[in-house]
């Protein structure tokens, strides 16, 4: 704890640059921690201080080659004023540790979800023998699919699998392998195929061509909505699921 404020009854408490409101049963409030997100070239942090009486809240974008930008300046808290009691003390170290075993216990709860969301693919964790390409795209894929539950990646990695186990041409497994690692915005991916043998599989064609239309689909999203790196990926993406598809046919 680097310091205590109390707001009426309830006490602010700063950790680093971390901020933790506590009611009076020792619950929490409300927690205030910097934060960051990237869209395209911009750089969104936001970071709370102590002015005065006032936890303030304020949210820069700091552009690439150019100047920061306020966006949002908040008061989160207001009518702060400054303690250093041995009770306060005690009190702020007991909800904290109350706090702290609580948040322990909800992060195990996320990760084994987060485990069980993968482990719920059929074939996600095995030896899929497809090469060290195919193999990094797995991971990729696993890595998406526990850290953010991302549908597309649970839907590309569930494909993967199939391919895994018809063995089709050297060719669809590259470009669908390239495909799935442009889909987890990769840049070092395996050239498109040029030429392969043909692989007739119709239910394996039919399910890498909705993958195809499907990124077409969220390239177009990305585009409204400014993203054209994230578009591009999805767009390049596609046409590798399109190489593969028609090798499938």
């Amino acid at each position: 704890m680097s310091g205590l404020w109390r707001a009426g009854e309830q006490v602010l408490v700063q950790q680093g640059q971390a901020f933790v409101l506590l009611d009076p049963d020792g619950t929490l409030a409300g927690r205030f921690e910097p934060r960051t997100s990237s869209d395209e070239d911009d750089l969104w942090c936001t970071d709370h201080r102590v002015e005065g009486d006032r936890l303030v809240e304020r949210t820069i974008i700091q552009r690439y080659g150019g100047e920061d930008r306020l966006y949002e300046e908040k008061v989160a808290v207001a009518g702060l004023r400054a303690v250093d009691d041995a009770e306060t003390r005690r009190f702020t170290e007991a909800a904290l540790g109350a706090d702290a075993a609580a948040q322990q216990a909800a992060q195990r709860e996320r990760e084994r979800e987060a485990d069980a969301r993968v482990t719920a693919i059929d074939g996600a964790l095995g030896e899929l023998g497809l090469g060290p390409d195919a193999a990094r795209a797995q991971r990729e894929l696993a890595g998406r699919v526990r850290r953010w539950n991302d549908q597309r990646a649970a839907s590309l990695l569930r494909t993967l699998v199939l391919l895994s186990r018809a063995r089709p041409g050297p060719a669809v497994i590259a470009a669908f392998t390239r495909a799935c690692l442009l889909a987890c915005f990769l840049d070092d991916v395996p050239a498109l195929p040029a030429g392969g043998v043909q692989s007739p599989n119709p239910a394996l064609r039919a399910a890498v061509s909705a993958h195809a239309d499907a990124l077409e689909g969220d390239a177009e999203g990305q585009e409204l909505a400014d993203a054209p790196r994230n578009a591009s990926a999805f767009r390049r993406a596609a046409e590798a699921l399109r190489v593969a598809a028609k090798l499938l046919a």
